[in-house]
């Protein structure tokens, strides 16, 4: 049991700390993806082109509050009920919006 153990602590000593949430830098974005939900909203963000991302939950209220402080960047997010809402605020702050067709959104 000790040598489980022990192999446990090393692979955990080699491994990279993930930043906070407050040390991830969402004003350098070039790109988001947004999935629209009832209550909660996920939001996927590309730091750079080589993968590095960030992820974040919002509700409705904090919604316009969080872009607005955004630099403007490329949204992405699936064309639904409520998209065209979202797509229309998120161009007044500035924002380049796409909307993609639900048959090219991956479940």
């Amino acid at each position: 049991m000790d040598g489980l153990f022990r192999r446990h602590q090393s692979a955990k000593a080699g491994s990279k700390e993930r930043p906070k949430e407050g040390d991830r830098p969402w004003n350098s974005l070039s790109e988001m993806g947004i999935d629209l939900g009832k209550r909660y909203f996920q939001l996927h963000g590309l730091i750079s082109e080589d993968g590095a991302a960030v992820r974040r939950k919002l509700t409705r209220a904090k919604m316009h509050g969080f872009f607005a402080s955004l630099a403007p960047c490329r949204i992405g997010m699936e064309a639904c009920g409520s998209a065209h809402y979202w797509a229309r605020q998120l161009l007044a702050m500035g924002h380049e919006v796409v909307l993609l067709p639900p048959a090219y959104t991956k479940p």
